[in-house]
């Protein structure tokens, strides 16, 4: 009986607390697949291979936007004052960066897509010390006068969309897969003179083949529809979209998602292009940013919508939590103050330098689930740490720019 009782308690502990070994911050929702540090690390190769100069997704940016304040809200419940909402009323700069999502710094703002919207929160020095920072993270690429980029509190996020992609790591090869073939497909068909409106039909037909009905393999159907969706999204100002963080992170013992909402409600499709000749141009959108940052303030709320019984797991990216159990709550509010003309954007350079980092956060607002342990990274079966994808491409397409680290203390 003695034996028995034995080998439950080691059944036990392999099944329940080896997979936590894989999480950064001890949680109630985390559970790590089998083969998932070792799909991370194949991932990262692969991505590290053909990096160039920028960033593998989100390559173009619209601009950068200092001077942002973030409130959080004077207001805030006693319950939800956790981690950096600790303080309520408690002011903070920010900065942010707006931009496309593909992988490709020439990318047209008249194709159709997604989004970016990337926070990064200036702390105070009480605050920086309780930052963590990502698994292999010990350098900062930012010049030296600018030490405050150093620990920061960033919370990435994109239009269009409540959920992600593709739902495992394990998923995104054969996401890569698709991409590549459409690319493929796409190009070969400009090269024969093909019509815009053969070309735009290549995604759509392929999405079909490969995510919809392929051949040997489970279809895909909630994936398909997502890259439907946003292959049909045409943004036309990047202010006027609500962006969500799609995968979750924690809020104290919580898991919860992110939202950047404007204050006043609007229609992002019924925006009117004040820029002339705004249809032919393919970087419209940067134009767009400046002059609506010359208007006035820009007004945003920062949301979170908690993850409750009867949801989708944390593990499960590509589904959507519903807001009917678990509506958005405010808990700060986001000022892009007005900007003179000529001074709406920080440099180019510093702008392409800085990484916004899911994993630069506070314990209690760690990235939590597979697609986010890729990103940030985690520990393997033995304890030992491993850099996610986030971190090697900061470090690699900022070294292939010539740029030198700054190391951490």
């Amino acid at each position: 009986m003695r034996s028995l009782v034995r080998l439950f308690s080691v059944l036990v502990v392999l099944i329940y607390v080896q997979p936590s070994l894989a999480t950064m911050v001890p949680n109630d929702y985390e559970f790590v697949p089998e083969g998932e540090v070792e799909d991370t690390a194949k991932l990262i190769g692969s991505i590290k291979s053909q990096l160039k100069d920028h960033r593998d997704a989100h390559a173009k940016a619209h601009g950068c936007v200092d001077g942002i304040k973030v409130k959080v809200l004077s207001n805030l419940p006693r319950e939800l004052q956790v981690g950096f909402f600790a303080k309520a009323g408690e002011e903070y700069s920010a900065i942010l960066r707006s931009s496309s999502g593909p992988g490709v710094k020439t990318a047209s703002d008249l194709e159709p897509g997604a989004q970016g919207f990337a926070l990064k929160i200036l702390l105070k020095p009480e605050d920086q010390k309780k930052v963590l920072s990502p698994p292999g993270e010990n350098a900062s690429f930012a010049p030296a006068e600018y030490p405050k980029h150093y620990k920061t509190f960033d919370i990435v996020t994109i239009s269009r969309a409540r959920e992600f992609f593709v739902n495992k790591v394990h998923d995104y090869f054969d996401f890569f897969g698709a991409q590549g073939a459409i690319g493929a497909a796409k190009a070969k068909a400009k090269a024969e003179g093909k019509s815009e409106e053969e070309i735009a039909a290549i995604g759509p037909a392929l999405l079909k083949k490969l995510y919809i009905a392929p051949e040997g393999k489970a279809p895909r159907l909630k994936e398909a529809a997502l890259l439907g969706l946003l292959g049909q999204a045409k943004t036309k100002n990047p202010l006027w979209e609500t962006y969500g963080s799609w995968v979750p992170s924690l809020y104290g013992k919580r898991a919860v998602k992110y939202e950047f909402t404007p204050c006043e409600k609007v229609d992002p499709d019924k925006y009117e292009v004040p820029i002339e000749g705004w249809d032919t141009n393919p970087n419209f959108l940067r134009e767009v940013l400046k002059y609506e940052l010359r208007q006035g303030d820009q007004c945003y709320r920062l949301r979170v919508q908690f993850h409750e019984k009867g949801m989708p797991s944390v593990e499960d990216a590509a589904y959507a939590w519903s807001t009917e159990i678990s509506d958005y709550v405010d808990v700060a509010e986001i000022t892009i103050p007005k900007k003179e003309a000529g001074k709406e954007l920080i440099s180019e350079d510093l702008c392409e330098t800085l990484s916004f980092h899911p994993g630069h956060a506070f314990a209690e607002h760690y990235p939590i689930g597979g697609v986010q342990r890729a990103r940030v990274g985690g520990k393997d079966k033995e304890g030992k740490e491993y850099k996610g994808i986030y971190t090697v491409i900061s470090e690699q397409r900022n070294l292939n720019r010539g740029k030198t680290p700054i190391f951490f203390r």
